[in-house]
């Protein structure tokens, strides 16, 4: 009697991490899902102040390679360099395209875009961070 109750038990105890990490992780998906999509809309808009309120503020940039300097910036720095960032080319298709056009052709997200533990997405070259409760633009890699 006493295996029959402790086996479910164990079962249980064994399946309950994976299950709600599955749901954690399909929340991470729809919350940065919602965050996508009003990014991409000030994006696109070229809504400057829209985008710099869903940016955290030191911004950084990252060059190519690991020994590339850190870039930090603030919101001045920021206005002056989004100009340049819609411009990169993320190096995702076979023909240069620039992150403009590539947000433009983003319309859904993918499972790959998001990083395992859900707290971190990267959309062609532009990173995105979970910062306590709300998602922001954090850092972006860039050719120097």
């Amino acid at each position: 009697m006493r295996r029959t109750v402790l086996a479910p038990l164990a079962l249980l105890v064994l399946i309950t991490p994976v299950v709600c990490a599955q749901t954690t992780g399909n929340r991470s998906t729809e919350d940065f899902g919602k965050f996508w999509a009003d990014f991409r809309a000030a994006a696109l808009a070229n809504d400057l102040d829209r985008v710099v309120a869903m940016t955290q503020i030191p911004f950084r940039t990252k060059g190519l390679l690991d020994e590339d300097p850190e870039g930090i910036y603030d919101a001045a720095g920021f206005r002056k360099l989004w100009p340049d960032l819609l411009e990169q080319d993320p190096g995702l298709s076979p023909e240069p395209e620039t992150m403009a056009r590539f947000i433009e052709r983003k319309r859904e997200l993918g499972t790959q875009d998001l990083e395992p533990g859900g707290s971190r997405a990267r959309v062609g070259q532009f990173v995105f961070e979970k910062v306590g409760a709300k998602w922001l633009f954090t850092q972006a890699y860039v050719e120097e």
